[in-house]
């Protein structure tokens, strides 16, 4: 994500999970074993937000021989 500054909440939360969650790369790297490959990162609000802003972030990946 090249646009990524971090000024917004959901920049931050990538910011956070890319350099505290390691398996993150194992996911994807385990797909591409699958012949699949990262196609996208979503972040959207969490419905278990309250006081605090929490979001989910989704990660899709897209079959390499089928493209879907």
């Amino acid at each position: 994500m090249t646009d990524n500054a971090g000024a917004t909440d959901e920049h931050r939360a990538l910011n956070y999970i890319a350099v505290r969650y390691p398996g993150i790369y194992a996911a994807v790297a385990d797909a591409f074993a699958r012949n699949r490959s990262l196609s996208s990162i979503d972040v959207r609000p969490s419905r278990l937000s309250t006081v605090r802003r929490i979001v989910d972030i989704i990660f899709s990946f897209t079959d390499r021989q089928t493209d879907g």
